[in-house]
């Protein structure tokens, strides 16, 4: 039997919730795209993206920063990972 190996995956713990959430891509190739957001001055606001994209060999981690957060130099930070 062939196994499905994940190239990555994200587990959630939120308050309030019975179970947490863990999910990740289907196929070793799978990419994934995660979102967070805020409530600033009553509109939603999309502060940070981690967005995950693999391509059976490597993994590469790509966090983007809303541009109002001024402690990196750059609103990008990345790293790639080796399967």
């Amino acid at each position: 039997m062939t196994r499905n190996v994940r190239p990555s995956w994200v587990e959630l713990e939120v308050e309030g919730r019975k179970s947490n959430i863990a999910t990740g891509p289907v196929s070793r190739n799978g990419n994934m795209y995660a979102k967070f957001f805020v409530r600033e001055n009553g509109q939603i606001v999309n502060c940070l993206n981690v967005n995950f994209f693999a391509n059976g060999e490597t993994v590469r981690v790509v966090i983007e920063l809303d541009d109002d957060f001024k402690t990196f130099e750059s609103s990008e930070l990345a790293k790639t990972y080796n399967q």
